[in-house]
């Protein structure tokens, strides 16, 4: 079937819906280190893609691969 990140990444890359924000294993971890360390937050990707959403407004799919680049330049933890 079809998940969360795969239906957020043919919003934005596809049908150029600029708000969808894909969830994958980098941006997870972008998130995680540069926003959510330190409040006790543990959310699930489904809760990380609505907080994003919400957080970068209707263009989140430029913050998403903004967040994506970054991360990936960093290498593993």
């Amino acid at each position: 079937g079809v998940g969360d990140k795969v239906a957020n990444c043919v919003l934005l890359f596809s049908l150029d819906k600029l708000e969808a924000f894909p969830v994958d294993v980098w941006v997870d971890r972008a998130l995680r280190e540069w926003y959510l360390d330190g409040r006790g937050m543990t959310p699930s990707r489904a809760k990380m893609r609505e907080w994003a959403q919400e957080h970068f407004g209707r263009y989140a799919g430029y913050a998403n691969h903004y967040l994506f680049h970054g991360r990936r330049q960093m290498g593993r933890p």
